[in-house]
């Protein structure tokens, strides 16, 4: 078994989509090492405005919904003015679409309208939440050292006992989809709180999830296709501004509850994300949208395990273009032509797999003779346990 050189990984995922890749991405996990327990170097963080969303983080302390009361919900729509010195809702907010969401509160997902993920992620109750629980974990990959990160990897191994050493620097991932409400209100905004708790050897890379070009109410049977590439664009159109960085007004809107009304949450050639790939699947049916997940998961997973593949590492194609004519040119994409097997850990699997089944033969065979003739059989009767203890060292009888 090889040593782990790995990197630090925090990963967020916004909304379903986000929460689902977090999902498969912790199942590869679990093959690579054996549990999520042993890799301390990953930490986990889904964010979500349906509570009820199936994940295996929900219920944890990795999962956190961005909820409004139908009371709370409801005092925004009446007194939106009560929220301009936490968040300058007037600023940015247009109170009829708000109104829009049927549910009137956020707690069964944001209807498919990014200004109420936008509001559910600013509310400062949410806001501060998610801000402490970021930053709870951002602590703890930092203070975690390659000795305690071995110790957890190699718990209950027996034998060649694997090193762990870090690469240089955390990686802050966050994903989701650009088409739903949560995280297409909330993609832009997770990146500048980021970048606002971040530090200096820390990137924070966004993987976003795009509709494919086809995408239509035929393969969308709650005729919501065409809000949802709606959604998409005006989050890319958010997205380019703020990585404009030449835009040093970009940011004058934007109220964060603890900071005082007037301070920038960013400096003009600060931008949300280090790097953000756009991603989509090859065709528009059901299936897709699990592939692409998959191969979002996939991607963050190399990023961990194979430092190498880390995009940040180095500068790769010429290196960063500036902004032009309003174009940030801040966008990647990426693509997986091969797959490559964990060989050696289904190896390990089958192995496991065999040895549990002889033992199940083994303790569940029948007993077609009496337990007496077995212990005969063995030397464990009465009588000859009884003549076993009655030989001295020389085997010769003590009677």
């Amino acid at each position: 078994m090889s040593d782990m050189r790995i990197i630090k990984t925090l990963v967020v995922g916004l909304g379903s989509t986000g929460t689902r890749v977090c999902n498969a991405l912790a199942e590869r996990m679990e093959w690579e090492v054996g549990s999520l327990e042993k890799a301390l170097w990953v930490e986990f963080l889904c964010i979500e405005t349906n509570a009820q969303e199936k994940s295996r983080f929900n219920p944890s302390d990795d999962f956190k919904t961005l909820s409004l009361t139908a009371s709370e919900y409801s005092d925004v729509l009446s007194n939106p003015a009560n929220y301009n010195e936490s968040i300058a809702l007037e600023n940015w907010a247009d109170i009829a679409t708000l109104r829009q969401l049927k549910a009137g509160a956020v707690d069964a997902g944001a209807g498919n309208i990014r200004m109420v993920g936008r509001l559910a992620f600013l509310y400062p109750r949410n806001f501060v939440n998610i801000k402490n629980a970021l930053s709870e974990r951002l602590a703890r990959l930092r203070n975690l050292t390659p000795a305690q990160a071995k110790t957890a990897l190699n718990k209950d191994a027996i034998g060649h006992e694997q090193e762990v050493m870090f690469a240089q620097g955390i990686r802050i991932i966050v994903t989701g989809t650009l088409l739903g409400g949560t995280c297409s209100g909330t993609a832009a905004d997770m990146g500048i709180l980021l970048q606002t708790i971040s530090q200096k050897e820390e990137r924070i890379l966004g993987i976003f999830t795009l509709p494919h070009p086809n995408y239509s109410i035929a393969n969308d049977a709650s005729g919501l296709a065409e809000l949802r590439k709606v959604n998409a664009y005006h989050a890319l159109q958010e997205l380019n501004q703020y990585q404009n960085y030449t835009d040093l007004d970009r940011y004058r809107t934007i109220k964060h509850y603890d900071k005082p009304y007037g301070d920038p949450v960013l400096q003009p050639d600060e931008t949300p994300f280090d790097l953000v790939y756009l991603v989509r699947s090859r065709e528009s049916t059901p299936e897709d949208e699990g592939k692409v997940n998959n191969a979002v998961a996939d991607r963050i997973f190399l990023n961990v395990f194979v430092p190498e593949a880390d995009p940040m590492a180095q500068v790769v194609d010429g290196g960063v273009t500036p902004p032009n004519k309003g174009r940030s040119f801040a966008f990647s994409t990426f693509g997986l032509s091969t797959i490559e097997y964990p060989v050696r850990r289904i190896i390990e699997a089958c192995k496991l797999k065999l040895l549990a089944h002889a033992f199940r033969n083994w303790k569940d065979r029948p007993l077609e003779n009496k337990l007496e003739d077995y212990l005969d059989d063995q030397g464990l009767t009465t009588d000859n346990l009884i003549e076993l203890l009655l030989r001295d060292e020389s085997n010769a009888s003590i009677k």
